[in-house]
């Protein structure tokens, strides 16, 4: 199978990465128009136009803050709207900016794409054929294979808390000092390794709802307890694989219930790498992503 993707310039983006990692290793041909994100194939815009002919699909990957701009122009010049899948990672609403616009869904690709995913993507979305995609899933660099002593109680390490309840995270998990839990509130170096450590792990919504930390936390083998989620995320059910929160008080009362029982802890964390390793890995991405295209 030939697919052409118009890809972000460089930045790293977490669901353009999973997408194109896990088509390569699903075994497509894949070719992209720009570098970056464990891309492999770059062409110009003249060899995507030649290859076209013979292409089964085009991937059109949303990137946040792009320059030079994505080269979505490429599609009108090869007349393949038809073909035109397009994944959409973006956070507050389709340009990625907060307070920029209302709509959620990219008006171009929404009327002319044939196929739409969806990083963050509501269960009315879903009704009205948006396929969710909730952020990809554990890229090969999210696995640190550490099998480390958990020596840490709860790790609540986020680069800025200005979104979601991150903030409040990190003073209800403060509090816990008094309590003698073994507790790190602040960034830390060799953050996989730390997530190994860590019996709790606490995720919090960024600029949309699942970052990808909540797969590096699932990958670490810790157990993740995230702000509760309103979009539609497949196989990944709260109380199975992840413990779900929604204040700072509640997530202290869990993770004190929690940390009482460890074997039902350590449960959970088996029961969630299982669930990862089974649905959330970049090649099952790659693979649910062609079983829709299919």
């Amino acid at each position: 199978m030939k697919i052409l993707a118009i890809t972000p310039y460089e930045k790293w983006d977490c669901l353009a990465t999973t997408v194109i990692e896990g088509l390569q290793k699903c075994g497509v041909e894949l070719y992209c128009t720009y570098p970056g994100n464990e891309a492999k194939h770059i062409i110009t815009d003249e060899e995507f136009i030649a290859h076209y002919p013979t292409t089964d699909y085009i991937c059109a990957i949303f990137g946040k803050w792009e320059t030079p701009p994505p080269k979505w122009y490429l599609i009108d010049a090869v007349g393949g709207w038809d073909k035109t899948a397009y994944f959409d990672g973006s956070e507050y609403n389709y340009t990625g900016y907060n307070g920029r616009t209302g709509e959620r869904l990219h008006p171009l690709f929404k009327d002319k794409a044939h196929w739409y995913f969806k990083r963050d993507c509501l269960p009315e979305e879903v009704h009205g054929g948006i396929i969710p995609l909730a952020c990809g899933g554990a890229v090969d660099a999210d696995f640190s294979h550490h099998e480390c002593k958990k020596d840490i109680d709860v790790l609540c390490a986020f680069g800025h808390t200005t979104t979601g309840l991150r903030a409040e995270a990190v003073r209800a998990v403060t509090e816990l000092y008094a309590e003698d839990y073994r507790v790190i509130v602040s960034r830390v170096p060799d953050f996989l390794k730390m997530i190994s450590r860590s019996w709790i792990t606490i995720e919090a919504r960024g600029g949309g709802p699942l970052n990808a930390r909540a797969w590096q936390i699932m990958a670490n083998k810790s157990a993740m307890f995230a702000q509760k989620y309103t979009e539609v995320i497949p196989n990944l059910e709260a109380g199975k694989h992840y413990v779900e929160w929604s204040s700072g008080e509640e997530l202290k009362a869990k993770i004190r219930e929690w940390l009482a029982d460890k074997s039902r802890l350590q449960g959970l964390i088996d029961a969630n790498f299982a669930n990862l390793c089974l649905h959330h890995t970049s090649q099952r991405v790659g693979e649910y992503i062609l079983e829709h295209l299919h």
